[in-house]
């Protein structure tokens, strides 16, 4: 009888179950997991699954990795399941990082946070490394590895983290309001969230630092 090995995107995408008990290349699916983490960050069914399979590997390295992702994802949300997760993870970690994840467990992370620039297993942290914020705040120095906020910007929307993005551009509007080119990436990124409120917010803002507004800010 031939020995018919079954593809692991098979199996994972066979079963609704979060634990892939019958899953024997564990290795194999981790990386489709990792990667279908990369294509869409908000997967969170491929988060939890990731983060299981290596609390069930004891693969630390990976489960590191793994919760730093879910809690970019998440920030401050989805405060049950953070917990839920640590309290599974919490043989498989060291006190100490432990202790990290569930000091950061209401706040979560920011994909450029220096406090996860080194978790090396994450595929959504930004890997930066100095200060705390991407942005220097208060400074017109551009971030390691960053030519400009645009620049910036963009590299975040590669990841999918969308209001990470608009954080860095408002920043950068706030900071020279006479940046166009900001101040048109930031336009889109307010068209596809819809986000009329904050748009409004900075709208004002501009118009009481800037002589005159592109109609684009009114339509």
């Amino acid at each position: 009888m031939v020995d018919v090995r079954i593809p692991v995107n098979f199996l994972i995408d066979g079963t609704n179950a979060l634990y892939l008990p019958e899953v024997t290349d564990s290795s194999e699916a981790t990386a489709l997991l990792t990667h279908r983490v990369v294509k869409n960050p908000r997967d969170l069914r491929s988060h939890v699954r990731r983060i299981l399979l290596s609390i069930d590997r004891k693969d630390t390295y990976e489960l590191e990795g793994a919760l730093t992702d879910l809690f970019i994802v998440l920030r401050s949300r989805g405060l049950a399941l953070k917990g839920l997760l640590l309290d599974l993870a919490e043989t498989c970690l060291s006190e100490s990082s432990t202790a990290f994840f569930r000091r950061h467990r209401e706040d979560g992370f920011e994909p450029w946070d220096s406090l996860v620039s080194t978790v090396e297993a994450s595929v959504l942290a930004l890997g930066f490394s100095g200060t705390h914020e991407l942005v220097v705040r208060g400074s017109s120095a551009p971030a390691p590895g960053f030519s400009n906020a645009v620049e910036e910007a963009r590299s975040c929307l590669e990841y999918g983290q969308v209001d990470a993005a608009r954080d860095v551009l408002e920043w950068a509007l706030k900071h020279d309001p006479t940046d166009a080119l900001v101040a048109s990436e930031l336009l889109e990124i307010y068209a596809y969230t819809n986000d009329t409120q904050r748009r409004a917010v900075m709208r004002e803002f501009l118009e009481e630092n800037l002589p005159s507004l592109p109609p684009a800010w009114y339509d």
